[in-house]
């Protein structure tokens, strides 16, 4: 008896996490509009059609042929490509995808009661929302938190695999600048 309870709770669980990261979907789910998007999308197209990381600023009226580092142009390429596969669509879905995936990570990575956790987790997406927008930003959100995740949980700190955190630090500086939150 012991055993059905358990398991039918542990259903339960799957069901109303399933169910809160289906509301954050839906939540973030929007019409793309973010002044900045135009920017990566441009900047995005530029490198995917010379085959070249942009290094030079080609789009101020000011500052044109000035050397800049572009720290996140794998993201402007990602944002390119989905837009340029599949519009507005892509690009909405896209956004609303990493939303559920970073906010399922803080659900994982939770130890409070079940629905305090679901109460918390779809606070802070209604919270964050204004800024859940298709700009190199989302991939920074993702990978804090699997940061978090990875060196907070306790009992295992002798059996974690740290060498996993160089490629992490290697590549999170090419999609965003806020690689400097990892190291804080």
């Amino acid at each position: 008896m012991k055993k059905i309870f358990s398991q039918r709770y542990s259903q339960q669980a799957l069901f109303l996490a399933i169910l809160t990261l289906l509301l954050v979907f839906l939540i973030t789910l929007r019409t793309p509009a973010d002044a900045d998007m135009w920017w990566h999308l441009s900047a995005g197209r530029a490198m995917w059609e010379n085959g070249e990381i942009l290094r030079q600023d080609i789009f101020s009226y000011t500052r044109v042929g000035q050397r800049w580092t572009n720290a996140f142009w794998i993201s402007d390429l990602m944002m390119y490509l989905f837009q340029a596969s599949g519009g507005f669509f892509a690009t909405t879905l896209w956004v609303s995808f990493m939303a559920a995936l970073t906010m399922a990570v803080v659900y994982k990575h939770a130890k409070s009661p079940l629905p305090i956790r679901v109460g918390v987790v779809i606070l802070a997406t209604l919270v964050l929302a204004p800024i859940w927008a298709p700009r190199p930003q989302l991939v920074s959100f993702f990978l804090l938190a699997v940061l978090d995740y990875f060196l907070s949980r306790k009992g295992e700190s002798l059996n974690k695999p740290f060498w996993i955190l160089l490629p992490l630090f290697a590549l999170w500086p090419n999609f965003h600048g806020g690689f400097i939150f990892g190291f804080l």
